[in-house]
């Protein structure tokens, strides 16, 4: 069962009344996923406290009343907790979620909308089950309330009802297109979905109805970064950064960014901002490690991807650049243990066996390493680099017409690379001779 059908299974079971049920099995996936996290105190707590609940009921201490609110309460708060634990495994995968507005803006009541202001209330004292009654019984007096409908769009996200709130914050805003924090978080849920061009539009939306609605422009970066498109994204991260907010998240997302750039040692800068924020997060030592990589300070990244390592050891992008840089300063074998361990994880990783026929090729052990090449290219026919390295041995080797045929492919994947047509010429210089080491036929078949 994937971690989505477990989620799905679980929601409908709380829905279903099965409180303790849903309890037991959520903190028994914790332990399972070996989640070092808050959260499962915090089940314990409502296993607790549902407990205390029936024992009062049972023995006629709590109104029927007081006991279906109670316990609606506290579905709510196990609801929360799923969708919590679900942006944590993302969190662990890389993933970067955009920042929805949750913040509550309690004002004093004006006339006729005294109702409204007592839901928010509600809500901002976890009092879930009477702000929902409340901001429902003002949907039922004016349905385009656009406060009204964003809060109860905030609550069906913080429960896990995806398209339940994205449909609620589309009304919202279609009630009043000056509602930013509406659109900010329908766009976040279109953030999550990948459907980054609606995101991108709805940042923009927001950006405009609230120019101070700084969360907008954090999460627009983060769309920006998406696309590929570097120096926008930087510049909205610049604005965070100014601005105080999500710095973490903002030094970690803008040292990408600068690598991205070309930009070095201001990635490895922000690397640093980062860790003192966030010194167990592997992704500020993966991009410290990379901006050197990039530099071909291979030794000095081999060291950070090292730290990245001790808090992912399974990561396969890890896995994969610390065994590159490994074998680019004369490791082998370290290199050759990273990749290795990668292929386990990802039988069918091309660009792993890329670097396992490198590692041959340098050792000498050129059977094998056309071995590995040709896995690469099997599983990643695009991958150009791995007919460059096939084609030089089989030159090296006689084998000049299927040199040739591996050089033209690469040209034909990236026509301006400018390393191929030297060796092109140099083949056809060599064209007409030997054949001598026939052996190397056999290992030609992708």
């Amino acid at each position: 069962m994937s971690n989505q059908e477990f989620f799905n299974s679980l929601r409908n079971k709380i829905g279903a009344g099965l409180v303790e049920q849903g309890i037991d099995e959520l903190l028994a996936f914790i332990q399972e996923q070996e989640i070092q996290s808050a959260l499962a105190d915090q089940c314990r707590q409502l296993r607790s406290e549902h407990r205390r609940l029936q024992d009062e009921r049972m023995g006629s201490r709590l109104t029927f009343e007081a006991f279906n609110a109670a316990v609606s309460n506290l579905e709510y708060n196990l609801y929360r907790a799923c969708t919590l634990l679900e942006q944590e495994l993302s969190g662990r995968t890389g993933q970067m979620a955009g920042k929805a507005n949750m913040e509550v803006e309690v004002a004093e009541p004006k006339e006729g909308n005294a109702l409204l202001q007592k839901g928010i209330q509600k809500y901002s004292v976890q009092d879930y089950s009477g702000a929902i009654a409340d901001l429902k019984a003002v949907l039922a007096q004016d349905s385009g309330n656009a406060e009204a409908l964003f809060y109860l769009g905030v609550m069906r996200e913080e429960t896990g009802f995806l398209d339940e709130a994205k449909a609620l914050y589309t009304q919202a805003y279609q009630a009043d297109s000056q509602h930013a924090r509406a659109i900010n978080n329908r766009g976040v849920l279109l953030l999550q979905e990948d459907d980054n061009a609606s995101a991108l539009q709805d940042f923009n939306c927001a950006i405009k109805a609230d120019p101070n609605l700084h969360v907008a422009r954090f999460n627009r970066g983060l769309v920006y970064m998406r696309l590929g498109n570097f120096a926008e994204a930087g510049e909205d991260f610049d604005f965070s950064a100014r601005e105080g907010i999500y710095l973490k998240e903002v030094f970690n997302l803008r040292s990408l960014v600068r690598i991205n750039l070309g930009q070095y040692e201001e990635a490895i800068n922000d690397c640093e901002r980062a860790i003192q924020l966030d010194p167990n997060n592997y992704q500020n030592y993966f991009h410290w490690g990379l901006a050197l990589y990039y530099q071909g300070r291979y030794r000095e990244s081999a060291r950070y991807l090292s730290e990245a390592a001790q808090r992912q050891p399974d990561h396969p992008d890890v896995l994969l650049l610390r065994g590159s840089a490994f074998s680019l300063f004369g490791e082998h074998s370290r290199g050759q243990a990273d990749i290795e361990a990668l292929l386990k994880l990802k039988p069918e990783h091309g660009q792993a066996y890329f670097w396992l026929g490198y590692i041959r090729q340098e050792t000498g052990n050129f059977p094998t390493a056309i071995e590995a090449y040709n896995t690469c290219i099997h599983f990643d026919p695009y991958f150009k680099a791995a007919y460059v390295n096939r084609g030089k041995i089989l030159m090296e080797n006689d084998l000049i017409d299927e040199a040739l045929s591996d050089f033209r492919t690469a040209q034909q994947l990236d026509p301006d690379w400018e390393i191929v047509p030297p060796l092109i010429q140099e083949a056809l210089n060599k064209q007409g001779g030997g054949g001598m080491f026939g052996v190397f036929r056999k290992w030609l078949k992708t």
